[in-house]
């Protein structure tokens, strides 16, 4: 954000009540039995047009009138690259979701177990996510495959970029982004791969994560230096 800002750009970080590092220390006090709410497939992308709405109010005064927010750039990583392609206008399949929910050893792809969550909220909370002042995204390491699907992805009609990491055990390039990459119908789509890029520095991860992926025989942490 920072080196963002040094070029020039206004940049907004959002929080994201339901699936942010807040809930998650309460999940692990017991005050809410999922990592995350489900209701964040809808919330997440409407909490960035809010804001976008804010900014819209605030422009004439606090900024003078210079923000173009007609052209906004969004970026996001993990579920945040989910959010931000629902913006750009992928839009959900439901149905292709629920086939990929059931196919045999779906559970071995943690991505697919989050996704398959929103099989959980009604079919109408799913649908006019897309913000039409999204002008291009960045989505690094993007849970998305399954939840949108080829049908889904193919309706962004704005530039993507997605980016990867070589050594991801939550969204695995060869399962989230791969596919998901090669439906994109826009012109302008970018892939990047970041060697030895792990999701997050599991290393710095607690509780006991880092502990439990070492005591796994022939699985070893790559380095986050």
């Amino acid at each position: 954000m920072r080196q963002l800002a040094s070029h020039g750009y206004v940049v907004a970080a959002p929080q994201h009540p339901g699936s942010d590092a807040i809930w998650l220390k309460e999940m692990l006090r017991g005050l809410h039995k999922d990592i995350f709410d489900i209701n964040d497939f809808s919330n997440r992308p409407k909490d960035i047009s809010f804001v976008i709405d804010e900014l819209e109010r605030r422009n004439a005064g606090r900024f003078g009138g210079k923000l173009d927010l007609t052209r906004v750039a969004l970026a996001g990583h993990s579920f945040g690259g989910y959010t931000v392609l629902a913006l750009a206008g992928a839009t959900v399949d439901l149905a292709y979701l629920k086939e990929e929910c059931e196919r045999p050893f779906g559970g071995l792809d943690a991505a697919l177990l989050l996704q398959c969550q929103a099989l959980r909220l009604p079919p109408e909370q799913l649908t006019n996510l897309q913000d039409s002042r999204t002008a291009a995204v960045f989505a690094a390491n993007p849970v998305n495959r399954s939840i949108f699907g080829r049908t889904g992805l193919g309706t962004i009609k704005v530039p993507v970029v997605m980016a990867s990491g070589s050594y991801d055990p939550a969204t695995p390039p060869a399962l989230e982004q791969a596919a998901s990459f090669t439906w994109l119908n826009v012109p302008d789509k970018y892939w990047l791969i970041v060697q030895g890029q792990a999701h997050v520095n599991f290393t710095k991860i607690d509780p006991g994560i880092k502990d439990a992926i070492e005591s796994m025989t022939d699985i070893t942490l790559p380095s986050q230096g």
